[in-house]
């Protein structure tokens, strides 16, 4: 029998939070362990060979630690190399973005002003746009939308000028749900994205219950792209 348990010396951290567990394919896997509790700053590539030993080894460090930030998958190849996108976590509002096949980081542009910098939803629209997804202090839902066509990179965080624009609002005495909460966010075959939630909808007799958010992704003749939500 082959032993299958690793240790934290061998692996080079103890703990994983699902959300920062990305899988690249079946044997690559890129993983990034909490420090302080609250901030990613070392990753690890994973990687399994065809008798499922695993090595780890440790990729190129953040140039500076985010504040839990939202991974995304981005230009995808049938390798699994692919460009991660940090959304957020930075005081700046910048986001970082780690190529898999370069082992580089590089800056991204600033979310829009009054978006949290943590712990929001994010989803890659077809490889068009990311949405970020966000529900602030008074229940407003709030949407940001970052195009990929030309979306500034760069290796310096100061020379980053472009900011992500929002793109959808809609206040608390509109959608009336309380104890209101967002999840993760999924593209739907008809091109809606779907975002899951929890919280209480006016009238409803339970404390609090699974809500799911639907919404249509409209486009402008100049190329701009808005959320209306169903």
């Amino acid at each position: 029998m082959i032993d299958r348990t690793w240790s934290p010396k061998t692996l080079g951290f103890s703990e994983i939070y699902f959300q920062f567990w990305i899988k690249l394919n079946e044997y690559r896997h890129v993983v990034f362990p909490l420090s302080d509790e609250a901030f990613l700053e070392q990753g690890f590539l994973l990687t399994f060979d065809k008798d499922w030993r695993l090595t780890s080894k440790a990729i190129s460090k953040m140039p500076n630690r985010l504040m839990r930030p939202t991974p995304v998958m981005v230009n995808k190849t049938w390798t699994g190399d692919c460009d991660i996108f940090m959304i957020g976590g930075d005081e700046s509002r910048c986001s970082l973005k780690y190529d898999t096949k370069l082992d580089e980081w590089t800056w991204l542009p600033k979310l829009p002003p009054g978006c949290p910098i943590s712990c929001n939803v994010c989803v890659n629209y077809m490889g068009r746009a990311i949405f970020t997804f966000t529900v602030d202090g008074k229940l407003n839902i709030k949407a940001a939308v970052m195009y990929l066509k030309n979306v500034q990179s760069e290796r310096n965080k100061e020379d980053i000028v472009q900011e992500i624009e929002w793109c959808f609002e809609r206040k608390a005495e509109d959608h009336k749900i309380d104890r209101f909460h967002i999840k993760c966010a999924e593209v739907m075959n008809d091109g809606s994205i779907a975002v899951i939630a929890r919280g209480r909808t006016s009238g409803m007799k339970m404390q609090v219950s699974t809500i799911v958010l639907r919404f249509d992704v409209v486009h402008d003749a100049n190329g701009k792209i808005t959320l209306t939500m169903r």
